[in-house]
């Protein structure tokens, strides 16, 4: 009986102890559960207020919006944003409060002497946040994002203490630097945006974007620092194209006007300019071809009287054919002369001599070369 009893007494024992581990194991759970869920709300928590400074920036992107900013708030009196202000920017069904049941409150503020929008986006009311979940919110909620720390309740402090300010520069009690009857407060968020007048982002130099018109005094706000990847997309409606170097196309480049360089000696010395209807030119054509898209390639020059011009080799297709005419013609000495010829003297088979005849009161005189000058011009038909 004794053993029995011992024996009953040792099951009692391990019973316990096995309510015992099971309680701790339960409560560690219970805690762990609790925690990723605070975890989460917080997660939350940080992505409403990125949203919210996401549209609040695009809000203040419109010069029309800046305008109005600057002609209203001061310092201490600023412009209220609602959320249907802000909807436009804001994904569909957003929230009127953050998951703590906490309000946003957007006050933006204008500093004429320095010509600086400063916006601080808080939260208003609902459940406070404890400090520790506000340090995580902060990392989480983008740029310019801060907290109120009940250890702390009277500064604004930013993500890492990257910035600080006193709460009073941005919300108080004074009806016009609120949005409720209770003002953001220890447990609550707040996230700064400023930029200048301009629209530029006051935490990023130019900002990262351009300006669609020009700004009195702000030519970098137009300008890029990078090139520009078009992804092949189009670039439309442009009126003057400025290049230092080259313009490069893996295609066509076609013109409705002409095609001009204001560097006589700068011409394609690979390939053929084409074109559909012809070409003026009141200068010499460098060697080389000219290609029509309707007749052939064209060789063309002017030379001398009686100059050599070899014959093609490479017609894309028939025979080649020269033409002439006259640029300037005279004898040595000058005389008075009644017709001209021109003749077709070829001579050898690889090239062609063309040369201008005047025919004058002694007979048919050639054209002196130092005077007498041909345009000659090539065709393959």
């Amino acid at each position: 009986m004794r053993l029995k009893a011992q024996q009953a007494g040792a099951t009692l024992v391990e019973a316990l102890a096995s309510l015992t581990i099971m309680s701790l194991l339960m409560a560690g759970l219970i805690s762990l559960s609790l925690l990723a869920f605070e975890d989460t709300k917080s997660q939350q928590a940080a992505i409403y207020q990125d949203q919210l400074r996401k549209a609040v920036r695009q809000w203040l992107g419109d010069a029309v919006n800046r305008d109005m900013v600057a002609s209203t708030a001061t310092t201490t009196v600023p412009v209220k944003v609602g959320l249907a202000q802000l909807a436009q920017w804001l994904p569909p069904n957003f929230a009127a409060a953050n998951v703590y049941q906490q309000t946003p409150c957007v006050l933006v503020y204008y500093t004429p002497a320095a010509e600086r929008i400063d916006a601080a986006i808080t939260t208003e009311g609902g459940i406070a946040i404890d400090d520790a979940q506000l340090k995580y919110i902060t990392v989480h909620a983008g740029e310019g994002a801060g907290a109120i720390y009940a250890s702390e309740p009277t500064v604004a402090r930013g993500a890492s203490s990257s910035w600080q300010a006193p709460l009073s520069t941005f919300t108080s009690a004074a009806p016009a630097s609120r949005c409720s009857a209770s003002p953001a407060e220890a447990g609550r968020l707040i996230s700064l945006v400023s930029m200048d007048r301009s629209g530029s982002s006051l935490t990023g130099g130019s900002g990262e974007w351009l300006a669609r018109s020009a700004l009195a005094g702000r030519p970098e706000l137009n300008r890029m620092n990078t090139a520009i990847d078009m992804n092949g997309n189009d670039v439309a409606d442009a009126r003057d194209i400025s290049a230092t170097r080259w313009i490069a196309s893996s295609g066509g480049v076609l013109t409705n006007g002409d095609i001009m360089t204001t560097n006589g000696s700068v011409y394609a010395t690979n390939g053929h300019i084409v074109s559909n209807d012809g070409f003026l030119t009141g200068v010499t054509l460098p060697s080389g071809a000219i290609a029509r898209l309707s007749q052939g390639i064209f060789y063309a020059e002017v030379v001398p009287n009686g100059t050599a011009i070899p014959k093609p080799t490479n017609c894309p297709s028939g025979s080649p054919q020269i033409f002439a005419s006259a640029v300037s013609m005279s004898t040595n000495p000058p005389r008075s002369y009644y017709a001209v010829s021109l003749v077709d003297a070829s001579g050898v088979s690889s090239e062609w001599r063309p040369t201008l005849y005047l025919y004058t009161s002694g007979g048919w005189v050639v054209g002196h070369t130092a005077y007498t000058n041909l345009n000659v011009w090539v065709k393959c038909s």
